[in-house]
């Protein structure tokens, strides 16, 4: 059983995000029963810290977050630490794991991964031989603390924002610019990728890709040449991912509909476009759950997780918003019902967004219907979602990995 673990942290502000997460789950292993020590990753002398830690401490496994290097430090002659100790190396990834592909593959031999989505599986299997075992495990949802909260109809009434989006505006021109001085075959692939996702919004970017090489004549591409080769199209699901989320934006902003936007970016919009939206600068990670703990209803729209769900939509249920998202395999058959007594979580079909500005108008103005909807879905959070019961899975999961309790492998 995992006892002792290393993890990693820094003073930098500027991984002020990774910092929060990294605290948060650290004093839930250690209320969980085990012992965290922590190496400082932007040290200097990160690599000499973290062997004596290795050397001098007894550490079960090293978890980390969205892989930002530390599973791939060695000693001069390339062995890797982790390895050479005998020490077991987990990472929690919060993204599609091609867009940390090249730190995967430098990982060692006792490396394992958690994703937040499952048709990641087919990426980490195809592409990533050196991953020992890999588990699906969706985003914990942070839950508010400075206020307390009765989450009676009353107060849910008079929550402050109606209707709230997280995230940023990314100028896609500028990745247009990108992508157009690409190599005649590589922007000729980025583009028909594009168009294909967008024609195909419910596919997975590993099919996408997969199709558009084959249409073009790569033929069947796989392991480690797949990965190397998506490496240069990641702009691809950046692009698609902006276009859609602002495709949704749009059309809220021209129905008339009051909603707040906290994000960088959205500034480049008109105030005639905007309409009734007010833009609010992006908040802090940390601060985030207290927006969503004043609001009535939380959009999301899915970072391209088809199979999956994303950390906001559990964040919303967690702090009693009515979360409103885009359909994934995942979450229908966790919620799509069409009984309103049973409601926990809106759904809405990112094929036809023009839609959406509809079913935003026809939930608010049943609010009996809406607060409903969140009293289920920050039970069903507070049960599956909430950090303390991540915490248990996370260790509970890296646990069956490295001791091979489930049994098999990928």
């Amino acid at each position: 059983m995992i006892k002792n673990i290393l993890m990693f942290r820094t003073n930098d502000a500027s991984f002020g995000q990774f910092n929060f997460v990294v605290d948060f789950m650290a004093a839930e292993y250690e209320r969980l029963g085990c012992h965290v020590d922590f190496v400082d990753i932007m040290s200097e002398h990160f690599g000499e810290e973290l062997i004596d830690k290795l050397d001098h401490n007894h550490i079960d496994a090293a978890f980390s977050f969205n892989c930002i290097g530390e599973a791939e430090v060695r000693f001069s002659d390339g062995e890797n630490v982790y390895d050479h100790f005998g020490v077991p190396f987990v990472e929690f990834i919060g993204d599609h794991p091609m867009d940390h592909f090249k730190h995967i593959i430098k990982s060692g031999k006792l490396f394992y991964l958690t994703y937040v989505d499952r048709d990641h599986i087919s990426f980490i299997k195809e592409c990533c031989s050196n991953v020992k075992d890999a588990v699906f495990i969706p985003h914990c949802g942070m839950q508010h603390a400075r206020k307390k909260r009765d989450y009676s109809y009353e107060e849910y009434a008079a929550r402050k924002y109606c209707l709230v989006m997280i995230g940023n505006h990314l100028d896609r021109s500028k990745t247009e610019q990108e992508l157009t001085e690409m190599p005649a075959l590589q922007r000729r692939l980025a583009f028909e990728m594009i168009d294909y996702l967008l024609d195909n919004r419910n596919e997975s970017l590993d099919n996408a890709f997969h199709k558009v090489f084959n249409d073009n004549g790569l033929g069947e591409i796989h392991g480690t040449e797949f990965g190397m080769l998506c490496q240069q199209f990641l702009k691809v699901p950046l692009y698609v991912r902006s276009y859609v989320r602002e495709e949704v934006v749009r059309y809220i902003c021209a129905s008339g509909l009051e909603f707040d936007i906290f994000g960088g970016g959205w500034g480049s919009l008109s105030a005639d476009e905007l309409g009734n939206a007010r833009v609010h600068p992006a908040m802090p990670f940390e601060e985030v759950a207290e927006i969503y703990a004043d609001s009535q209803i939380v959009l999301n729209v899915n970072a391209w997780f088809k199979n999956g769900t994303h950390e906001r939509v559990s964040a919303a249920m967690i702090n009693g918003a009515a979360a409103l998202t885009d359909h994934s395999i995942y979450l229908d058959e966790l919620f799509l019902t069409y009984e309103r007594d049973k409601e926990a979580l809106f759904m809405y079909d990112i094929s036809t967004p023009q839609d959406v500005p509809y079913m935003i108008d026809e939930l608010l103005s049943d609010k009996e219907r809406l607060y409903n909807a969140s009293v289920r879905g920050r039970k069903f959070a507070e049960d599956n979602y909430s950090v303390s019961v991540m915490a248990k899975k996370y260790l509970e999961a890296a646990d069956s990995m490295i001791h091979g309790y489930r049994g098999g492998s990928l």
